[in-house]
Order: structure tokens, then sequence, then C-alpha cells
């Protein structure tokens, strides 16, 4: 199985979190309403490394961005393991 280690280095790639980022954003500007908070990502990773699953838990104020976001993380590429498995992180989403 992945590493922490790998595992963060991969949640804070620059790219990535410029996607994460940019679907926050968007769903801002679509509210109109500045609106922070958490959502708990578990993903599946298959043993390739690619994404097989995206589950989001997050608050319903979040919920316009939930579709970006699981489209986002469905394309980053997690270690290779000899099986799949899966990892959670946190994500806090933030003006700033």
């Amino acid at each position: 199985m992945a590493t922490t280690t790998q595992l963060l280095e991969v949640v804070h790639n620059p790219d990535h979190q410029a996607g994460l980022k940019s679907c926050y954003e968007r769903a801002l500007k679509t509210t109109g309403q500045a609106t922070n908070g958490s959502v708990q990502v578990t993903v599946l990773v298959g043993a390739s490394g690619s994404v097989q699953r995206v589950t989001l838990k997050m608050p319903p104020r979040l919920q316009l961005a939930a579709p970006c976001i699981k489209g986002s993380i469905t394309r980053w590429a997690f270690p290779a393991n000899s099986q799949d498995y899966a990892a959670q992180f946190p994500l806090v989403l933030r003006m700033r």
C-alpha cells in the first residue's frame, strides 16, 4: 500500500490543487456567496494507481462543486500497488 507521504504528494501536487481551486471558484461564482468548508474524500485506487471511484462527504452548501471535484480527482494518478486500495483525505475549501 502507498505510504502517507506518497499519498500527500499526490494530493498536494500543485496541478491537482489548481484543479480543485478552479472547481471551488466556479461554484462560488455560480452561488455568489463565499462559503468555506471541509470535504472528506475517499478514493478507491486500482492496482495500477488509477482512480476507480471517488466518494465525497461535504456540507450541502458545497454540493455545487462536487461533480467538478470528483472529475478532477478521477484524473489523478496514485502510486501503484499489488492490489486495489482505498485512500482517505480531507480537503479544506476556503477563500484566501
